[in-house]
């Protein structure tokens, strides 16, 4: 579905942006990682993911900083000091003009303004996420992994739209964060909905290096007792 590009290993903010055949646009970020901005080409550069689509969670929002546990991961909303009184956060099935679920009949809503943020939380490694996000009005979100890559949401598709966020890291991460961008005047509540991720855990580069080791350690045991089993043969 995309075309391969090659990556510089640099910590920068994001590299380069490329256009597709598609007409669909890929960005390449920090490490190597891939920001795409639509669903299907997500997908089809994804292994195997699951969707969460909160239909089986109680609804319920609360205000001001605060998390919510779902199957595979929590959600938390931080809440800065001062601010809009709008401090919204929790599941939700409300129909607005601007905010309804992409399926179903709920969503997660999140009240998202300057100085605030969401983080994704999950209970193992992935290294591939994405969602859909709806009524997003002002400047696109910074987003940032635990595993050190950072990008953006896409331009703000306006009043009700839906637009889409998938990322697929270099670097397999826990946790997954949409910040304001700080100069951000816009109150938004925004919603999430159709969260897309790893079905399984991915190692990380400790685990694989450890993986290594001892597979390593098991190779020298291994020819040095051979070794001593043929000296002993003779």
């Amino acid at each position: 579905m995309f075309h391969n590009q090659k990556v510089a290993s640099m910590r920068i903010w994001t590299m380069a942006i490329v256009t597709l055949s598609t007409g669909i646009l890929l960005q390449e970020v920090a490490e190597g990682g891939m920001v795409f901005y639509d669903r299907s080409d997500f997908l089809a550069a994804s292994g195997q993911v699951k969707t969460e689509g909160f239909e089986s969670h109680p609804i319920g929002l609360t205000s001001g900083t605060s998390s919510r546990t779902f199957d595979d991961f929590e959600a938390t909303f931080f809440v800065s000091p001062g601010g809009s009184s709008f401090q919204r956060f929790g599941v939700s099935d409300g129909i607005t003009s601007s905010r309804a679920p992409t399926a179903g009949t709920r969503y997660l809503l999140a009240d998202l303004q300057p100085g605030r943020s969401l983080t994704f939380t999950f209970q193992y490694a992935i290294s591939e996420f994405g969602t859909d996000i709806r009524d997003l009005e002002g400047p696109p979100f910074v987003v940032m992994t635990s595993g050190g890559e950072a990008s953006e949401t896409g331009p703000p598709a306006g009043n009700g739209a839906v637009q889409f966020f998938g990322f697929i890291a270099a670097t397999p991460f826990q946790s997954i964060t949409f910040q304001t961008n700080p100069t951000s005047t816009s109150f938004d509540g925004l919603v999430f909905d159709e969260v897309a991720y790893s079905a399984t855990a991915v190692p990380e580069p400790a685990s694989m290096s450890l993986f290594g080791i001892g597979a390593s350690i098991m190779g020298i045991v291994a020819a040095r007792r051979r070794r001593s089993e043929q000296k002993s043969g003779l």
